[in-house]
């Protein structure tokens, strides 16, 4: 989560294992018009090939790295971005090292055109060393990922950041089914959001998404409009045990692939 109110740690006495549910990718995966391919990735799984993510960052990307005081958090942050750089580098058929990118608002980046072909949309979560990244060849979109754990005050937080009718069906639900909720309407939500570049703060109560386990995800409105939020599609991902994830496109009927990365994708 983004907003200070909720910490992206894990809590007390947790394990930090990521146990990954999806498959390994199959051969000749490539990147089709009308496809979206999310990968899921154990970044502290891949920490041994350190020094390889870090050659491949630019100076601005080392220097963010430099700024985490906790060395966890410095690896898991190389990994993650130099895992970016190696995904679009074979998406591009470019070097990771490469590749350049610019940040639009709220900090979402995007490759700065200085490849052959720079076609190519992406974003990237991550929550307790998992990390997340979608990728598209024609459609922006946004991803976010969480570790499903209790949140002593998700009501009011809910109160603060959900919408009424929201709020309704989440104080419906029984005691044991409200993190999930918690977290399904936050990701979907945070999805949305990443995808348009929107803030937060002002932004999320006017995103209405389904929330109650079970039910299929959907955006319901965005700002009382329906029909704007007809055109979006929200896909609920469960990349590894105890973590809920979305994925939001303004397009409908797209393929969607979901694999966990594997070295052999470094090749």
């Amino acid at each position: 989560m983004q907003t200070g109110v909720v910490s992206d740690k894990p809590p007390l006495g947790s394990s930090s294992a990521v146990e990954l549910n999806w498959p390994f990718p199959t051969a000749g995966h490539e990147l089709a018009p009308d496809e979206i391919h999310v990968w899921c990735a154990s970044l502290d799984g891949l920490v041994s090939d350190l020094p390889s993510f870090a050659a491949s960052l630019s100076a601005s990307e080392r220097k963010r790295a430099d700024r985490f005081q906790l060395d966890r958090d410095r690896d898991r942050f190389i990994v993650r971005h130099g895992l970016l750089r190696r995904l679009l580098a074979r998406y591009l058929n470019a070097h990771p090292a490469k590749l350049s990118f610019t940040y639009e608002s709220r900090a979402k980046p995007a490759l700065a055109g200085t490849i052959d072909d720079p076609r190519l949309h992406f974003n990237l979560s991550q929550s307790d060393g998992l990390g997340l990244f979608a990728v598209s060849r024609q459609f922006p979109l946004g991803v976010d990922v969480e570790r499903v754990r209790p949140i002593p005050d998700a009501l009011q937080i809910a109160a603060r950041f959900f919408s009424p009718r929201e709020n309704a069906m989440l104080n419906a639900l029984p005691a044991e089914s409200v993190s999930e909720a918690f977290f399904q309407c936050w990701t979907r939500k945070e999805a949305y959001l990443k995808a348009t570049g929107e803030g937060i703060a002002h932004s999320l109560p006017q995103v209405e998404v389904s929330l109650a386990p079970g039910r299929a995800a959907e955006l319901l409105s965005i700002a009382g409009d329906v029909g704007e939020a007809f055109l979006w599609t929200i896909h609920a991902l469960a990349p590894a045990a105890g973590f809920i994830g979305a994925l939001a496109v303004r397009a409908k009927e797209l393929k969607l692939a979901c694999w966990r990365w594997s070295e052999i994708e470094a090749g």
